[in-house]
């Protein structure tokens, strides 16, 4: 019968324990769906206040909303209305050149992306096909090369807005659960602030 050495069955035991350790530790940062989305509200209520942003349940006549005053549109997706636009987008037909910032408002991660104004680069916008069912997310079909880079940012919070803002000239501001956000943010579960948001039909 083979005999282990008593230093050699306390490094087995400690390899073991940390085994456990680390696939306990693992275990605990999976979150539920439902788990996920309540973390989140409570980085979006945390934004909001410290901002000093208030929340409203409709829109006024007109659509242009009071400075830091956002628009509960759904669940985990609030808009602000800087400018309303002047045609209402066609369902399937209408296509979008859509141009914004936005950045993560969690603390447990911090990214941003910049297609809108000087310090864009001369990056191409994002051009997609408006669908009155937001889940369809479908690029223009004469996307140039440069706007199919953008495609991963296609979401349904653009397509929610561009709705609600009055389409074509619209400019406004985003608040959105990782549920309505680029995919980047789906995994994580992270809320992301458009800063801004402009909105031109293409011809």
């Amino acid at each position: 019968m083979t005999t282990f050495p008593k230093s050699k069955i306390a490094l087995l035991s400690l390899c073991l324990s940390l085994i456990v350790l680390i696939l306990g530790s693992c275990q605990k940062r999976r979150i539920s769906y439902v788990e996920m989305i309540n973390r989140e509200n409570g980085e979006i209520t945390d934004f909001f206040n410290k901002q000093g942003f208030s929340q409203a349940d409709e829109f006024p006549s007109g659509l242009v909303t009071p400075e830091k005053t956002f628009v509960k549109v759904t669940d985990g997706l609030f808009v602000r209305v800087v400018k309303a636009g002047t045609k209402a987008p066609e369902n399937g037909k209408t296509i979008v050149a859509t141009r914004f910032n936005f950045e993560s408002i969690s603390p447990r991660a911090t990214f941003s992306h910049i297609l809108y104004g000087p310090q864009s680069g001369g990056t191409d916008p994002l051009p997609f096909v408006y669908y009155d069912t937001p889940e369809r997310l479908e690029l223009s079909p004469k996307a140039s090369p440069g706007e199919v880079v953008n495609k991963p940012l296609l979401c349904q919070a653009l397509l929610r807005a561009v709705k609600v803002a009055g389409g074509d000239g619209a400019i406004v501001q985003i608040i959105s659960s990782f549920r309505y956000n680029p995919s980047l943010t789906a995994q994580e579960g992270i809320p992301v602030y458009f800063s801004i948001v402009e909105f031109k039909f293409v011809k």
